[in-house]
């Protein structure tokens, strides 16, 4: 899942999409593997329910790696502490096959993506971004900052 997490960004990014929207779509990704995998248990697919797990496993372990822990303050230390916990839920979820672990890991997972999904459903696109900076220029407006920056 991280490769194609990676694969996503770069495709995404030539695109023309922001950080914040794969962010979005990353979280929804991983929420949607750990479903699932909730599914693949209740129907004894123990192997698809691996797979699951290992996907959002991967991509949680991508995201602890791409936090700044030294620029990034509370926020990235709050989010290791997120990742890490849902990390430990999924790993009790593979042993005891228990899908209360997964829906912990949900639990803290789903509000960090809804958060993603409400900042990139606020920016402007970045071709409008582009376009609104460049009316601003001609105008003689001051440019605002239309899109947000992350380091994923």
């Amino acid at each position: 899942m991280f490769e194609l997490a990676t694969r996503t960004y770069q495709e995404n990014r030539d695109a023309n999409v922001s950080s914040v929207e794969v962010l979005s779509q990353l979280f929804s990704k991983i929420i949607g593997a750990i479903n699932a995998a909730k599914v693949a248990a209740v129907n004894g697919r123990i192997d698809e329910r691996h797979q699951q797990v290992s996907k959002a496993t991967a991509a949680l372990m991508g995201l602890r790696r791409a936090l700044d822990l030294e620029r990034g303050g509370a926020i990235a230390s709050s989010l290791d502490r997120l990742y890490h916990f849902a990390l430990l839920r999924l790993t009790e979820f593979e042993i005891k096959n228990d899908a209360r672990h997964a829906e912990e890991a949900i639990s803290v997972l789903a509000p960090i993506g809804e958060s993603w999904r409400s900042l990139a459903n606020e920016q402007p696109s970045l071709p409008e971004a582009s376009q609104l900076a460049v009316q601003r220029a001609r105008s003689g407006a001051a440019a605002a900052p239309v899109a947000y920056s992350l380091k994923i």
